[in-house]
C-alpha cells in the first residue's frame, strides 16, 4: 500500500515538474537567450508584465485589456472578482521560453490561458490588430474560467473534473467575442468546410474547427436567438453544472437538434455561392496538392524571375521544409533546405513567410528563427546550400525581398513593439530603416526599378511620425492600407488605398506601374490589380474560399497559394491579365458581413454598436425561454464528484460581495496619463495543491500531499511531496526548488523514502520482511545549445539504510547501509514530433556517463559493505523514426552500454516498460541494494519476462512498423464506448546481455543445430489506443531460438510508445 502511493505521488510529481527532472530522458529545451529585467504596470482590472524594452507593447495589452474587458462583462453579463494577470513577451522566439508553462508553444500558438493562476500569456508577432484579437480571445477565456468555474485553485480543479469544457465551446466562444461576432476569415473556413464535406458534428470538432466551427455555433445562435442569448447560456450551463444542459435550458436544444440546425443554416448561406464563385482549378493549375500528401501547409509561394521554377513553403514530410518544382510539369526537383531540426533553422516563419528569388535568379532569401535571434540567409539554390547568414539586433525578421539590382534586401524587422520596414545593403552589411514609427508596417516589395518600396500598414492618414503622447490603442489600428515609400526622397511615404478594407502583401507586375495586392473588398481575400497612374482597380479572381500571397514572374505569370478543402495549396495563373478575369469596381459587390447582410463596419463601430444594443436589451435574460427549466433535469451531488469540495462561487447561492481588489486610475496612472512601472518581485503562489489524510486505529496518522508553488512567471518553482505513515521515519518527503530564469537552469532536491518489501532468503526457504530508507541530496544543471540539444549534469548523494523486521520483537533490525555519491553527464539531441501514441518522425539521442568513486578508504561503515560503490557506467540510445506516408511510421532504435570497477551497473533485459500483467525470470525481483537502486532495467524486449537476462554490458535494437488499425470502433450494449485511431504494431526485437566480454551469441545443441545464445530475439504484433488521460498498449510476442519458437506472450502496458 504504501509503496503504490508513493508511485502514484511519483508519476504525478513527474507529469507536473519541467525540465530538470523531464530531462533525465529526452525531449526539447526552452532557453532563455538573454536575461529578462521584469516589471509591471497595472490598470483598473489588470496586472501587465513585461522586461526592458516591452514598455509600448505592456501600455498597449492594459488599453486593449480594458476595452476588451467592456465588451466580454456586458456580453457574459458578469464582472470580475479577482484580478486578472498577463504576462506580455516582445516576439514569439522570447515567447517560447516562457516558464508559466511547461510546455514549448510552437509557432503556430499566438498565446495562452493557463487555468490555475488564471494568467494570459501572450506575444507580439507585428501586428496590433492580431495583439489585440489574442488580447481580448485569452481574456474571454480567463472571465469564462471565473465565471463557471468560480475562483481559487480547488474551485478549478474540482470543476473541470466535474464539467470539463469542450474545446469547440471555449475556443469558440473566445474567438465569438474577440472577432465580434464573424469576420473573413472565419467565413472562408467555414464556406469550406460547407461546401467540401468535411464538417463533422459539433461534438467532433477539433483542430481549427474547434475556433471557427465553434465561433459559427455561438453566431449562429446571436443570430436566432439574439446577442443576449449568450449570457444566459453562459449563465444556465453554470448553473446546470453541465454544458449540454445548459444548451437545453437556454435554447430548448440538445446537442443533436442543434448540431441539425446549425448545418442546415451554414448550407443554406453557403451552397448557394458555389453557382457565383470560383474554385481554384477553375482559373489556375493546380501545383500542389495537400490531399495526396497528408499534409496541411504549402504556401508561400516564390516563382523565378523567369517564371519556369517555383520555390515553396511545405510541411508535407511534417517539418517545415523549402521545395524547387519545375512549374511545367508541377514535379518537385529536390528539397533546397531542411527546417526544424536544427539550431539554425528552428523556424521558418510558415505563418508569415517570405521567399524572394535573386535577379539572377541563383539565390533565394529567407528568415528563420535561428538560435537566439531570427536571422536572414542566402540560399545557392543549385548547391541547395545556405551561403550567407545575416543577424541583426532585432526581435523579429519576416518577409524578405530581393531588390531588382540583387544589392539590397528589404524585411520587416519588429524591435521593442514597433514592426518597421528595414533595408540592408549586402555589400556593405549596412542596415536602414524605411520607417521608424509605432504602427505595423508589414509585406515590403520592390517597385521593378528600384525607387519605391510598397508595403501595408495601420497608419491610416499618418505618413509621418505621430506627435508625442500618441497611443496605438486609441488608434484605428484595426485594417491595413497599401503605401509607397519613395527610397530617392528619403522615404518619403504616399498612401494608395483607402477604403476600409483589409489589403495585404502588395507586389508589382510586369506591367508598368500596376500594383498587385489581395484585398477583402467582397468578403473574399481576392487579388486586385492597380493602375497607380490612374487610380483604377479591378479584381482578377472571385475565388470561394481567396487566395493568398501572390507572387508575379518577369514574364507576367503569377502564382497564389489558396486555402480549399482543409489546405493550402499553391495555383498558378499564365494570363493573369486576360480580360474575361477582370471584375471592375463596380462588379465588387459591396463587402457585407456573409451572416447578416449589413455593410462592414470598422472595428470601433461594432464596439459601439453592441453597447447600445446592450443599454436597449430588455432587463433578466432579455429574451423568452423556450424550455423551463423545470423540463431538464438539475445537477445533483450524486456519484464521486458530490464528494469534491466546490468553491461558492460555483454554487447557485447568493452571490458575494465584491472585493475591493481593483483599483483607481489615482492608483495606477502617473500624472503625464502613463501607467506606472512597478518592478517585479518573486511571489510564489499555489499551482497545485493536493492533499488527503486519515487515521487507522493499526496504523495511526496516514496523510499524502503534493504542494507545487511558483512565481507569477514559473522562474522559480517549489515542489514538495509529503507521504506520511505512521511517523516521519516511514514516511516519504520531496523538497524540490528549480531556478528557471537564466540560460543555465538548476535545481536542488532533498528526498527521504521509505520502501516495504518481502524478498526470497534461500538459506532458510523463506520470505523476510525489509524496510529500505532512502535518503539524500540531488543536484542538476542543464545547459541548453538550442531548442533540440542540451548538456545535462547531475550529482547524487544517497545514504541507504536496510532493516528487517522481527516478528517476534516487533521492531526493525538493522542489517546494512549504503553511502553513494554519483555524478553524471548526459548529451541529449531531440528533433522528434509526436503522433496520438508515440514518435512519427525524427530522431533523438541520449548520450550519459555515470560515475561513483570508491570511498572506502576514506570512511567505513560498521558491519557494512562499506562507504560507496565503485562504478564507472556508459550508456547511449539512438532512435530514428521515418515517415513512410499519411499514418505510417517506421521506429528503430539502438541502445547500448557498459559498467566497469569493482562494483559494476549491472543490466537487467527484458520485459515491457509500464508493464501491467508483469512477471519476472525465476519469479523474483532481485534483492540487495545495488541491483535495485544502482541498476537499470532495458526495455522493451517483449520475447521475455524481467530479468531475463542481466550483464554488466547490454545492447537493444527494435524496428517497429506502426500503421493505422482501427478507424473507428463503437461498440453498444451494455458498454457502448467508441474508440478512435487505434494503432497497430508489427515489431523485431533482438538483445542481449552479458558479462565482461564473455558474450556468445549463437550456440549449437546436442543435435547440432545453430541455437540462439546470449542473443535473444522476438517478434509480434500489437496495438495501441490513446483514451485522453492515459495511452494503453497491448503486445503478443514469440520469442525465437532461430531453430524453435516459444508460445506467444501477451503484454499489457501503459504509455507511449518508444
Amino acid at each position: 500500500m504504501q509503496l503504490r502511493k508513493y508511485i502514484f505521488l511519483t508519476l504525478l510529481s513527474a507529469a507536473l515538474i519541467p525540465g530538470l527532472v523531464q530531462a533525465q530522458g529526452f525531449g526539447k529545451n526552452k532557453v532563455q537567450y538573454f536575461d529578462q529585467d521584469w516589471s509591471y504596470l497595472q490598470s483598473e482590472h489588470f496586472d501587465v508584465y513585461f522586461y526592458q524594452g516591452g514598455y509600448t507593447i505592456a501600455e498597449f495589452v492594459a488599453d486593449a485589456a480594458e476595452e476588451a474587458y467592456v465588451e466580454i462583462s456586458r456580453s457574459f453579463d458578469y464582472d470580475l472578482r479577482d484580478r486578472i494577470t498577463i504576462v506580455t513577451y516582445q516576439s514569439h522566439n522570447d515567447f517560447q521560453g516562457t516558464n508559466v508553462t511547461f510546455s514549448t508553444p510552437e509557432e503556430g500558438v499566438g498565446g495562452f490561458t493557463e487555468f490555475f493562476k488564471n494568467r494570459v500569456v501572450i506575444p507580439y508577432e507585428g501586428s496590433y490588430e492580431q495583439l489585440r484579437h489574442v488580447t481580448h480571445h485569452e481574456l474571454a477565456h480567463a472571465v469564462m474560467l471565473e465565471m463557471i468555474y468560480g475562483g481559487g485553485l480547488g474551485s478549478i480543479l474540482a470543476s473541470l473534473s466535474r464539467m470539463p469544457m469542450p474545446g469547440w465551446f471555449a475556443e469558440g466562444l473566445a474567438e465569438y467575442e474577440s472577432r465580434h461576432g464573424w469576420d473573413t476569415e472565419s467565413d472562408f473556413f467555414m464556406r469550406d468546410a460547407t461546401i467540401n464535406g468535411y464538417l463533422p458534428r459539433m461534438t467532433e470538432l477539433g483542430g481549427f474547427l474547434d475556433y471557427k466551427g465553434g465561433q459559427s455555433i455561438f453566431y449562429y445562435v446571436s443570430q436566432r436567438y439574439g446577442k443576449e442569448k449568450i449570457a444566459e447560456l453562459i449563465s444556465r450551463i453554470k448553473s446546470a453544472r453541465d454544458v449540454e444542459r445548459g444548451f437545453k435550458l437556454a435554447l430548448g436544444l440538445d446537442f443533436e437538434e442543434l448540431d441539425k440546425r446549425w448545418q442546415q443554416w451554414l448550407k443554406r448561406i453557403y451552397w448557394p455561392t458555389v453557382a457565383d464563385l470560383q474554385y481554384p482549378e477553375d482559373i489556375a493549375k493546380r501545383l500542389t496538392d495537400h490531399r495526396k500528401r497528408g499534409n496541411f501547409v504549402n504556401n508561400s509561394p516564390a516563382l523565378s524571375p523567369d517564371g519556369e521554377q517555383l520555390a515553396y513553403l511545405s510541411d508535407r514530410n511534417d517539418y517545415f521544409d523549402i521545395y524547387l518544382m519545375n512549374v511545367g510539369d508541377s514535379k518537385v526537383t529536390k528539397k533546397l533546405l531542411s527546417g526544424q531540426t536544427s539550431a539554425k533553422f528552428e523556424e521558418l516563419h510558415w505563418l508569415r513567410p517570405g521567399l524572394s528569388w535573386s535577379p539572377d535568379s541563383k539565390y533565394l532569401a529567407f528568415a528563420s528563427k535561428a538560435g537566439k535571434s531570427d536571422a536572414l540567409h542566402l540560399l545557392e539554390v543549385e548547391k541547395s546550400k545556405v551561403v550567407r547568414t545575416l543577424r541583426f539586433d532585432l526581435d523579429g525578421v519576416f518577409s524578405p525581398f530581393f531588390s531588382p539590382d540583387g544589392r539590397r534586401i528589404a524585411f520587416v524587422g519588429l524591435k521593442n513593439g514597433h514592426s518597421d520596414i528595414y533595408v540592408v545593403n549586402l555589400d556593405e552589411e549596412q542596415l536602414t530603416k524605411v520607417t521608424d514609427d509605432i504602427f505595423s508596417d508589414l509585406d515590403p516589395a520592390w517597385s521593378p526599378d528600384g525607387r519605391y518600396l510598397t508595403f501595408i500598414s495601420d497608419r491610416g492618414d499618418y505618413l509621418e511620425v505621430p506627435g508625442e503622447g500618441f497611443r496605438i490603442a486609441g488608434h484605428e489600428y484595426h485594417q491595413t492600407d497599401v503605401y509607397l515609400a519613395d527610397m530617392e526622397n528619403g522615404g518619403r511615404l504616399q498612401r494608395i488605398t483607402f477604403d476600409e478594407y483589409d489589403q495585404r502583401t502588395p507586389e508589382w507586375t510586369n506591367q508598368d506601374n500596376v500594383l498587385s495586392y489581395i484585398s477583402d473588398r467582397d468578403g473574399v481575400y481576392n487579388l486586385y490589380l492597380h493602375d497607380l497612374d490612374t487610380g483604377e482597380w479591378h479584381a482578377i479572381t472571385n475565388m470561394l474560399t481567396g487566395c493568398f500571397q501572390p507572387t508575379w514572374s518577369n514574364s507576367g505569370s503569377v502564382a497564389f497559394s489558396s486555402f480549399f478543402d482543409a489546405g493550402y495549396d499553391i495555383f498558378y495563373l499564365r494570363d493573369p491579365f486576360d480580360p474575361d478575369l477582370q471584375r471592375s469596381a463596380e462588379q465588387v459587390a459591396a463587402r457585407t458581413m456573409p451572416m447578416e447582410g449589413k455593410p462592414v463596419m470598422t472595428h470601433r463601430e461594432r464596439v459601439e454598436m453592441a453597447a447600445e444594443a446592450d443599454s436597449a436589451a430588455v432587463e433578466g435574460d432579455g429574451v423568452i425561454t423556450t424550455t423551463h427549466p423545470e423540463q431538464v433535469e438539475e445537477g445533483s451531488n450524486s456519484g464521486s464528484a458530490g464528494r469534491m469540495i466546490f468553491d461558492d462561487r460555483f454554487r447557485e447561492e447568493p452571490e458575494p460581495e465584491v472585493q475591493p481588489v481593483f483599483l483607481d486610475s489615482s492608483a495606477y496612472l502617473a500624472d503625464n496619463g502613463k501607467y506606472k512601472v512597478n518592478d517585479y518581485k518573486p511571489k510564489f503562489s499555489p499551482d497545485i495543491v493536493y492533499a488527503t489524510a486519515g487515521y487507522s486505529t493499526f496504523f495511526g496518522l496516514q496523510a499524502m500531499g503534493l504542494v507545487l508553488f511558483s512565481d507569477v512567471l514559473g522562474n522559480h518553482q517549489i515542489y514538495a511531496g509529503l507521504d506520511v505513515y505512521s511517523d516521519l521515519e516511514n514516511s516519504n518527503v520531496q523538497l524540490l526548488y528549480f531556478y528557471l530564469p537564466k540560460r543555465t537552469d538548476y535545481g536542488i532536491g532533498l528526498r527521504h523514502n521509505v520502501y516495504f518489501f518481502y524478498l526470497y532468503n534461500e538459506e532458510t526457504d523463506s520470505y523476510e520482511y525489509f524496510r529500505d530508507r532512502n535518503y539524500g541530496l540531488n543536484l542538476y544543471a542543464e545547459y541548453p545549445f538550442s531548442r533540440f540539444s542540451r548538456l545535462e549534469l547531475s550529482l547524487e548523494a544517497t545514504g541507504i539504510d536496510r532493516e528487517d523486521y522481527s516478528w517476534i520483537f516487533d521492531e526493525y533490525r538493522y542489517r546494512e547501509k549504503r553511502r553513494v555519491i554519483m555524478p553524471g553527464l548526459a548529451y541529449v539531441h531531440d528533433t522528434i514530433l509526436w503522433g496520438e501514441t508515440g514518435p512519427v518522425n525524427g530522431m533523438r539521442t541520449r548520450i550519459s556517463a555515470y560515475v561513483s568513486p570508491d570511498l572506502e578508504d576514506y570512511f567505513n561503515i560498521s558491519g557494512s559493505p562499506g562507504w560507496g560503490l565503485d562504478f564507472q557506467t556508459l550508456m547511449a540510445d539512438y532512435r530514428r523514426y521515418f515517415r513512410l506516408g499519411r499514418d505510417f511510421t517506421l521506429a528503430m532504435r539502438g541502445t547500448a552500454g557498459f559498467s566497469e570497477g569493482r562494483d559494476p551497473m549491472k543490466f537487467f533485459v527484458g520485459g515491457e516498460s509500464n508493464w501491467i500483467n508483469r512477471d519476472y525470470q525465476g519469479g523474483e525481483i532481485e534483492g540487495s541494494i545495488q541491483d535495485i537502486y544502482y541498476s537499470s532495467f532495458v526495455t522493451p524486449f517483449r520475447g521475455g519476462d524481467y530479468y531475463e537476462a542481466q550483464g554488466t554490458r547490454f545492447a537493444l535494437a527494435n524496428v517497429e512498423f506502426r500503421y493505422p488499425f482501427i478507424r473507428h470502433l463503437v461498440l453498444g450494449w451494455p458498454l457502448p464506448l467508441h474508440f478512435r485511431n487505434i494503432r497497430g504494431a508489427l515489431f523485431l526485437d533482438t538483445a542481449g546481455a552479458w558479462e565482461n566480454d564473455d558474450f556468445r551469441g549463437t550456440t549449437r545443441t546436442p543435435a547440432g543445430d545453430v541455437t540462439l545464445n546470449d542473443l535473444m530475439m522476438a517478434y509480434g504484433l500489437g496495438a495501441r489506443v490513446n483514451l485522453g488521460i492515459f495511452l494503453i498498449r497491448w503486445d503478443v510476442a514469440w520469442r525465437t531460438y532461430w531453430d524453435r519458437t516459444d508460445k506467444p506472450r501477451y503484454f499489457l502496458s501503459l504509455g507511449a510508445e518508444f
